[in-house]
């Protein structure tokens, strides 16, 4: 729990007391709601950080809601993100939205839901999420891995043109068009 800890006082520190947890439309959504692609892709670099403590971001909401509790005394300010109504349980209400971020971030592995997710994004917002699919494991990759080979599936989307080096280079045949197909 002290790295969850240390992780949201380095978002603070680094994006500062109004910036440190812009979660827009996912304050209010839920696990169970459609993954807001445009909305999670700004959520990288937090979601990347979470990802640093636990590649799968499997947490326990009790855990995410003391560290909060922990960052927001020693950054009260922080609580004026939201309407002073909603600031009585805001720790436990981030916390819920952070594990619904985990949640949809864990569901870009699945290519329908990933797409889906895609389809209102820009090509930028397109490789944001492609990046937070593949610290999930998403394409049997390994976790955290740079966008290689399988950044390909990305050209079938809709709004995303082929990129000119993928595109551009001939496809090299390695079957011997000759041979007799074997049966085993």
């Amino acid at each position: 729990m002290a790295h969850l800890e240390e992780t949201f006082l380095k978002q603070v520190r680094k994006y500062g007391v109004d910036g440190c947890f812009k979660l827009q439309s996912y304050w209010t959504l839920q696990t169970s709601n459609a993954i807001n692609g445009p909305g999670l892709a700004k959520l990288k670099d937090l979601v990347g950080a979470l990802s640093d403590l636990q590649t799968g971001l499997h947490f326990k909401f009790s855990d995410l809601k003391a560290a909060l509790k922990q960052c927001t005394a020693e950054f009260p300010d922080i609580r004026k993100q939201v309407h002073e109504e909603q600031r009585g349980d805001y720790e436990g209400t981030l916390a819920s939205a952070l594990l619904c971020i985990c949640a949809h971030v864990r569901r870009l592995k699945d290519p329908t839901r990933f797409k889906e997710a895609c389809s209102k994004c820009t090509n930028h917002e397109k490789k944001e999420l492609f990046e937070m699919k593949r610290w999930v494991g998403g394409d049997d990759a390994e976790p955290q891995s740079p966008p290689g080979p399988a950044f390909a599936e990305l050209e079938d989307l809709p709004s995303l043109p082929a990129t000119p080096s993928l595109a551009a280079t001939p496809m090299k045949n390695t079957l011997d068009e000759e041979a007799e197909p074997q049966l085993h």
